[in-house]
């Protein structure tokens, strides 16, 4: 684990603003000295949640619940301690040092992976707009999703054949273990394979909303995979994420509503009928981390599964 020195650690919450950290999720007023709005740990009528802005310190009054910026994001967010070090210093502009990490190596090699996943998530965005991506804007439009949806949820498309990813990036044996590592291309009979291949492509988000993996519905051949998801990878890990939450999480919260709902297109439907509180497993099974992930979010999710045999299944495991 990251081990950050009291001087750097010091630094970042001298130049973290409490009160705009805990805004984005509560409305604050002025109370005197302090700022007071309704508590997002506890459901409540009147205000008892206390900020201080010159002791840069939250308490709430009722529930108990109290500390500072990292205690915040590690409360309210769910973020580890060192994600929640690193969220507010790049908020700050503050380089983290080095010896921070248990090994620079690793943390480089994780900020060029995210760096890739980026890049391959805008090259899919292209593809969806271009020539080929006709079939996939087709089937959007026959599912009556807006364009604005579309944008904002970046999907994208993998064209069909193979080769897509070398024709992009190039054929360097670098760049090829790269995108095997992240999940884009395997090694077949005849080397490095495209892993989406003619799928329309949903980036999947973790809850900084950085990009770690991506889903895909097949458009042609019926015989593979309706659905397909990226492989475990260093920080893809299926049973932990759930689409929507880093596009969603704000309005759940502010909304007190929260729809679980078995696939990406039930997510993205709810959001173009003015309805941004779905989220959903990466597949029809549940697993206990993601429940407490939605239970963190809101204490009181309504299942929507479909009504076929899986999805009856699915919310029983939920259940």
């Amino acid at each position: 684990m990251a081990q950050f020195s009291p001087a750097f650690l010091d630094e970042v919450l001298a130049r973290t603003d409490l009160a705009e950290v805990i805004g984005r999720h509560v409305e604050l007023k002025r109370s005197g000295s302090n700022l007071m709005g309704l508590c997002p740990f506890h459901h409540e009528k009147s205000p008892s949640f206390s900020v201080s802005p010159d002791k840069q310190l939250y308490y709430c009054f009722g529930c108990g619940k109290g500390g500072g910026a990292f205690q915040f994001l590690m409360e309210h967010d769910g973020y580890a301690f060192p994600e929640a070090v690193e969220y507010l210093a790049e908020k700050a502009g503050i380089e983290i040092p080095r010896q921070a990490a248990s090994d620079p190596g690793e943390t480089e090699r994780r900020k060029r992976a995210f760096e890739l996943l980026s890049k391959v998530a805008d090259v899919f965005v292209r593809q969806l707009a271009g020539e080929k991506g006709k079939v996939a804007r087709e089937y959007l439009e026959y599912r009556k999703l807006p364009e604005a949806i579309i944008r904002d949820y970046k999907l994208g498309y993998a064209p069909a054949g193979y080769g897509f990813m070398e024709h992009c990036f190039g054929s360097d044996s670098r760049i090829s273990a790269q995108l095997e590592s992240i999940g884009l291309l395997f090694k077949g009979d005849r080397g490095y394979v495209d892993r989406f291949r003619d799928r329309l492509i949903f980036p999947i988000r973790d809850r900084r909303g950085k990009t770690v993996g991506f889903g895909g519905r097949i458009l042609g051949d019926e015989k593979s995979a309706k659905y397909l998801n990226s492989p475990e990878t260093p920080f893809f890990h299926k049973s932990d994420l759930l689409y929507g939450l880093a596009e969603h999480r704000e309005e759940i919260r502010k909304r007190k509503l929260l729809l679980v709902v078995e696939g990406y297109m039930d997510v993205l439907a709810l959001a173009a009928h003015g309805l941004p509180i779905g989220l959903a497993p990466l597949g029809t099974a549940i697993g206990e981390r993601q429940i407490l992930e939605i239970l963190r979010l809101h204490d009181g999710p309504v299942f929507c599964f479909d009504g076929d045999r899986a999805g009856r299944q699915a919310a029983w495991r939920a259940l």
